[in-house]
């Protein structure tokens, strides 16, 4: 029968190429457990996934050939064909299906390496994150104690510069105070001088008074020894008169 000589080529061609297939994909776990790199695992996934397609391609193309010449070739009718059991017909149906399963199971078996290569890169994926996100933890509690170190060091100058505001409001007022004393003294100097300026107009006045007095004290004195000695040259004549007299 044509569709038993298609499934047995169908198990010929399936059979090697799928024992290569789960070869290839073994040397290909084999090669993925000692190649940790993410980019080795990608190449095997890629490498088992055009395996597959052209394990896929190759079956159909055999199956397709097949039936193409069991197509071009005509049979003899007979009537025993027309009168065959239902079962026979059934057989003969399951017959046709297998090539269809065979074609399904490599489909299937393809979709489920990309749905094993799909959670690789998940997981692989996964791991990147955490490393990422450990890494991007560790910068963060690095930066937070740089951060509260430097929080630190702004108090403790914050403290200090309130430490020099006080201090200077402090001299700020002793300079108010002083600026006070100090006009205070100017006023007082100004005072002073002022009244030195009168004393030294009251001493020469006092020295002028003085000088008069003395110039008329010697005028006096003058006049008086000019008296006294008048006085004696009358004496001294009334003296001489009183003498001749007797």
């Amino acid at each position: 029968m044509v569709t038993a000589e298609v499934s047995d080529s169908v198990e010929k061609t399936v059979a090697p190429i799928v024992n290569t297939s789960e070869v290839a994909a073994g040397e290909t776990r084999f090669a993925r457990g000692e190649e940790t790199p993410q980019l080795k695992m990608n190449e095997d996934v890629e490498k088992e996934f055009t395996l597959s397609e052209e394990i896929l391609e190759q079956v159909v193309a055999r199956i397709g050939a097949t039936v193409v010449e069991a197509d071009g070739i005509t049979l003899p009718t007979s009537p025993v064909e027309e009168v065959r059991p239902e079962e026979e017909k059934r057989a003969s149906g399951e017959d046709a299906k297998e090539p269809r399963f065979y074609v399904q199971l490599i489909r299937n078996k393809t979709k489920l390496k990309r749905a094993v290569a799909v959670k690789r890169e998940w997981d692989s994926a996964t791991a990147l994150a955490w490393e990422q996100a450990t890494t991007l933890s560790t910068e963060c509690a690095a930066v937070n104690a740089t951060l509260q170190e430097r929080e630190a060091q702004l108090r403790e100058k914050k403290t200090k510069c309130e430490v020099l505001q006080l201090n200077l409001a402090k001299e700020s007022g002793r300079c108010t105070e002083l600026e006070e004393t100090c006009g205070g003294l100017r006023k007082s100097n100004e005072n002073a001088q002022k009244v030195t300026v009168d004393l030294i107009a009251r001493l020469e006045k006092s020295r002028e008074a003085y000088d008069e007095a003395v110039k008329r004290s010697e005028r006096l004195i003058t006049t008086a020894e000019k008296r006294e000695k008048n006085y004696i040259e009358e004496l001294a004549r009334w003296n001489s008169n009183v003498r001749r007299s007797y």
